[in-house]
């Protein structure tokens, strides 16, 4: 379960994909039709019920 959601201000501009190589990318074999646009934007939540398995120390 989650709360807590929050999103930044989004920017809508042009946009482009780049799939670059790897060995586990299965996205490759798609095929891009069009590119309606692009955006950027953060957002942040609240896990609420997890459970940490451990802490790494820094």
């Amino acid at each position: 379960m989650s709360s807590s959601f929050r999103v930044s201000e989004v920017w809508r501009g042009e946009g482009e994909v780049i799939l670059n190589g790897s060995i586990n990318e299965e996205l490759e074999v798609l095929k891009v039709n069009k590119i309606e646009g692009g955006y950027y934007f953060n957002w942040s939540f609240k896990q609420l019920g997890a459970k940490i398995l451990s802490r790494i120390s820094k």
